[in-house]
């Protein structure tokens, strides 16, 4: 019978993610990737869109989420949960580590009309407070990466907390054939809904599943190409002398009219539970 040990202990093998020092200083290599994330989501033009998201909705409707509660965002990004979050609840605390994606969230919550956002530039890895949250909430933060970091979102919490992650399937297409033509393998990335659930039903927090399906295809520039790649794979440690003569033969084997055509296929599942 599979215990709680043997799943931390795959958990771990499979994702790598290291003791807190190698976290904090991979989360420094991800810092020029936010960076080129956030100035192409600082576009102005329409943003009503940000204000509802389904799984956010599903939140409020099932009263997990309630108009007077306080939250806690843990690597917010850009804001595209904080900000329907706001809008169902008194306040947001949206923590992340990028200033440049939080500068984005505050001027997409300004042109919004949101003043109930409250941002901080912080690792959640060393992020302290004595405030208590009503929901303590993340989506697609690879910080949140053991039964550790899972007893400090409950700490935080009065009430409810949720997770938003991946389910297996999930792909960018040409993302995926890049890193395998680099024969990169990345240690730290998310971890799959799979494991969170089993985590947490072995804590017995009984988890509630939600599942969706986002597929999309974008157009990508030459420059757009590079500067995406060239912020990305020195994450993982390839050095430029290797992936760029790599990205210019795959831009030219792939490119059809000076464009790349990306499609992305996202299984996601929104976990969770409430606190004892």
């Amino acid at each position: 019978m599979t215990t709680l040990a043997e799943i931390q202990e795959s958990w771990e093998k499979s994702h790598r993610y290291g003791d807190l020092p190698a976290r904090l200083e991979r989360a420094k290599r991800w810092l020029p990737y936010y960076a080129f994330l956030a100035d192409g989501a600082a576009a102005g033009g329409d943003l009503s869109y940000l204000i509802r998201n389904e799984f956010v909705d599903r939140l409020a409707a099932e009263k997990k989420l309630r108009p007077e509660d306080r939250v806690l965002d843990i690597g917010a990004g850009t804001g595209n949960y904080t900000i329907p979050i706001a809008a169902k609840a008194a306040e947001v605390t949206a923590l992340d580590v990028s200033p440049e994606s939080l500068q984005v969230l505050s001027a997409r919550a300004k042109a919004l009309g949101f003043s109930n956002i409250r941002t901080v530039l912080n690792p959640w890895e060393t992020f302290q407070t004595d405030e208590l949250f009503d929901v303590t909430f993340s989506s697609m933060c690879t910080a949140i990466c053991n039964t550790e970091e899972l007893m400090r979102m409950e700490a935080m919490t009065k009430r409810c907390c949720g997770i938003v992650t991946v389910m297996p399937g999930s792909r960018d297409s040409h993302r995926k054939a890049i890193l395998n033509g680099l024969d990169v393998h990345p240690d730290g990335m998310i971890g799959d809904a799979i494991t969170f659930y089993q985590v947490l039903y072995y804590l017995n927090r009984y988890p509630e599943v939600a599942c969706r399906t986002v597929s999309y295809k974008s157009e990508i520039t030459r420059e757009k190409f590079f500067a995406q790649y060239c912020s990305y794979l020195p994450i993982f440690g390839i050095p430029e002398e290797t992936y760029m003569p790599y990205l210019t033969e795959y831009w030219a084997n792939h490119a059809v009219n000076k464009l790349l055509t990306e499609t992305s296929e996202l299984h996601l599942a929104m976990i969770t539970w409430n606190v004892p």
